[in-house]
């Protein structure tokens, strides 16, 4: 998922911003219940005050289509 929205100039991070540079899966997931597995595979999207509707549903719509993919 991460390579593929990259590929569509879609930047999100994996893992939790305090530990971004680390290999751990985000604790936060890990206390929310999510297996260690499926926490690694988490992607984070940061949103701002900048970001506009059309990029929303611009990254919507890709992830949507990337998972259909994987899923086919």
């Amino acid at each position: 998922m991460f390579v593929e929205l990259d590929k569509r100039k879609i930047h999100v991070s994996t893992g939790s911003a305090c530990s971004s540079n680390k290999l751990q899966p985000s604790q936060v997931l890990i206390a929310l219940g999510v297996c260690e597995k499926e926490a690694h595979g988490s992607i984070r999207i940061g949103l701002s005050k900048w970001t506009t509707l059309e990029e929303i549903d611009k990254t919507i719509f890709h992830i949507c289509e990337i998972v259909d993919t994987i899923i086919k």
